[in-house]
């Protein structure tokens, strides 16, 4: 490509460039009034050079400021012309400040309103359209400091109360966090007068307060299990985002006491949904729509359920093949201790019983087994005078709270003996993975009939030792046992049961 090729396509693309520029600054339009006139005053109430100044509207309802003093307005010099102008975001601290804190701005200055500056400001005569000192004073001393920021081809004067202005707003903070926007209305001529106008547009705030669902009592009592903490909430424009969790706007965090930070946001309707579960709660997917309205905090109250175990754990009670068919497995008791801990000094799972004896039992309990050798913990099967009171939910039901369980066998059915072993168990919810980790289980007990051993010294009654005198011996001897139960003794026939030994 030749010299002249490159020239002329840097040409296209800077005539393409500009005119795109053009079409994003000038994205609105405003019509502009004009009201009349307004005339200034310097601090000892001399007319400073050309010290009338316009008063305008917009269509919008908001006031518009000359930013070149001096120079004819674009609707001339008569009140009543409107004029539509294109509106260009003005990225400028200080024009922000002169217009936000200036007349009829959102935070207006209280020196317009005060006589140390505004008194040399005179009302009342043609064609001064002024109908107040504090109104003669806001429009010269915004005016005239918009003039001198701008810097363009206008001219200003220390007008009374201008310095006392700006010293005001140097300490003040730039609006344009809070969705204020100063916007330029070009009037196309070197001629005619640039003239400011501002929009506020505040941010609104949204924040959620997360509550229990249900069974707050039982939260309470193992409050090491729940927590409020880390709930995460996601902020969307629509429901299907929020059912998705696409395009997430903001994200929330409640602390221990369910109350989450602020997410800033545009004034609208949004939704919110939860999409991490604090621990020990399941997670809740609904929706929420809520209205954020400017300069305000909507909240948002969700409510969680809390995670119990249904204790629905089955102790069963069978005798091992072969045992005595007469001997019953009801009224075995198994005692079942509850402990707050998951993890041990240490910081490990617990898993043994080791690690539960230097534990404290929150709560403990006694189940009986049947006829048919089944225990549950519930009514039916709970030993009342060896237990505490059982975890009830809401609706009357047994509820195992998160933490670890031990069982073990305290007393065996009569003709059988007790297990040594202790099961060792925990009810845990992963709520930021939704899944369970560890749920009670069913426990089955193969249980054992009880056995003894007999062992018979035969000795010589004479001598007491276990040597036969002379030719005699101690060998040989036969002895029957026999199986006594108090309940039969009138029927030998029914407790004789007969070993040879």
């Amino acid at each position: 490509m030749n010299k002249k090729h490159k020239k002329f396509y840097a040409l296209i693309l800077a005539i393409v460039m500009i005119l795109s520029s053009v079409a994003t600054a000038y994205a609105a339009s405003v019509t502009v009034t004009y009201n009349g006139s307004i005339f200034s005053y310097n601090a000892s109430g001399g007319k400073p050079a050309e010290n009338m100044h316009g008063l305008f509207t917009t269509s919008e309802g908001r006031p518009a400021f000359c930013a070149e003093h001096g120079i004819p307005s674009p609707m001339g010099d008569i009140a009543g012309n409107s004029l539509g102008m294109n509106k260009q975001a003005y990225n400028s601290a200080q024009i922000r400040k002169i217009l936000y804190y200036g007349y009829n701005g959102v935070e207006e200055w209280s020196g317009f309103s005060s006589s140390t500056y505004n008194s040399v400001y005179q009302i009342g005569f043609y064609p001064n359209v002024s109908s107040s000192k504090r109104q003669s004073c806001g429009i010269a001393v915004t005016s005239m400091a918009l003039c001198k920021a701008y810097g363009q081809d206008g001219r200003w004067y220390n007008v009374s109360g201008l310095s006392a202005f700006e010293s005001y707003i140097a300490s003040k903070p730039d609006p344009k966090a809070n969705g204020f926007t100063a916007y330029l209305l070009p009037s196309g001529s070197s001629a005619l007068q640039d003239l400011f106008t501002w929009e506020y547009n505040p941010k609104g705030y949204v924040m959620v307060k997360k509550t229990n669902a249900s069974n707050s009592h039982l939260v309470a009592e193992c409050p090491e299990q729940y927590s409020f903490a880390g709930a995460k909430f996601g902020v969307y424009a629509n429901q299907s985002n929020a059912e998705n969790d696409t395009g997430r706007l903001a994200t929330v965090t409640t602390d221990a006491n369910g109350n989450s930070d602020t997410a800033t946001l545009n004034a609208g309707n949004y939704y919110v949904r939860e999409v991490e579960a604090p621990k020990g709660y399941r997670l809740n997917k609904t929706p929420y729509p809520v209205t954020v309205t400017s300069g305000r905090t909507s909240s948002v109250t969700i409510a969680d359920e809390p995670r119990f175990d249904p204790l629905s754990i089955n102790i069963r009670k069978k005798p091992v093949e072969g045992s005595d068919k007469n001997l019953k497995v009801e009224g075995a008791e198994y005692t079942i201790k509850y402990y707050k801990q998951l993890k041990d000094a240490n910081g490990n799972k617990i898993t043994t019983v080791e690690q539960l004896k230097n534990l404290k039992p929150y709560r403990t309990w006694v189940v009986r087994t049947d006829q048919d050798g089944w225990a549950r913990l519930k009514d039916k099967w709970l030993v009342k005078e060896k237990s505490d009171p059982l975890f009830i939910d809401d609706d009357g039901a047994p509820a195992g709270l998160h933490g670890t369980y031990s069982i073990e066998e305290t007393l065996a059915p009569e003709g059988f003996a007790k297990t040594d072993r202790v099961w060792v168990q925990q009810a845990d919810f992963d709520s930021h993975l939704q899944q369970i980790k560890d749920q009670l289980e069913d426990i089955t007990d193969n249980e054992k009939p009880q056995t003894v051993s007999i062992t018979i010294n035969k000795v010589d009654a004479e001598t007491g030792k276990n040597e036969a005198q002379g030719y005699g011996t101690l060998a040989g001897a036969k002895y029957d046992v026999f199986f006594f139960d108090p309940v039969k003794a009138d029927d030998i026939s029914k407790r004789y049961l007969k070993w040879q030994m």
